[in-house]
């Protein structure tokens, strides 16, 4: 026949109250009157719908986020950014939107707003130079997967060519770059910077 433990009681839960203690875990866990444990990091009670009561849910540091748009936009307001302070802070709560395995509707617009809102920044306030056009022929063959050699055989060049345009060794011709745009469907001009 199989026993089950029951813990003792304290004096502060004989008397009404709750008492925080460390579990066999190590954990600091919330003794109730009834002798139902919970975590004692931040307790809410949340409404039962099974009972009509109300249970009570320990919520740990990584908590979730509120899931109205409203109440997210007092934590983190939705509105233009004016300075990379707010930008960060910005970024910060879409961070923990993100990690959410699964987010309400308001969530999910209140993120897609958040991200507009910080690419329009970054495009105003983040200046990016032109790519000349070696690095753009390189980003082009990587994202088509070409090899040197894969250049300089579309080229109609001797293999080791390509290898010596991509380091700069020798430069394309006007002819290299009218071949290059019809094979990549792009304009000419971005490999001429």
């Amino acid at each position: 026949m199989a026993t089950t433990h029951r813990p003792r009681a304290n004096k502060s839960t004989e008397q009404g109250r709750s008492a925080a203690h460390p579990n066999k875990a190590g954990r600091v866990v919330q003794r109730t009157r009834k002798g139902a444990t919970a975590p004692a990091l931040r307790m809410i009670k949340r409404p039962s719908q099974a009972h009509g009561g109300s249970i009570t849910i320990g919520k740990s540091h990584s908590s979730n986020s509120p899931t109205t748009f409203a109440a997210l936009d007092r934590q983190v307001p939705a509105r233009a950014l004016s300075s990379a302070a707010d930008c960060e802070r910005m970024i910060g709560m879409i961070d923990r939107l993100m990690s959410q395995p699964r987010l309400t509707g308001d969530q999910r617009i209140y993120l897609e707003t958040l991200v507009q809102l910080v690419s329009a920044y970054e495009a105003r306030a983040v200046p990016m130079e032109p790519a000349g056009g070696l690095e753009v022929l390189k980003h082009l063959m990587e994202a088509h997967q070409w090899s040197a050699t894969d250049l300089a055989r579309n080229l109609g060049l001797h293999p080791s060519m390509g290898s010596k345009i991509l380091l700069g060794e020798r430069s394309l011709t006007l002819d290299h770059v009218r071949t290059l745009a019809s094979k990549f469907g792009v304009g000419p001009e971005v490999f001429v910077a």
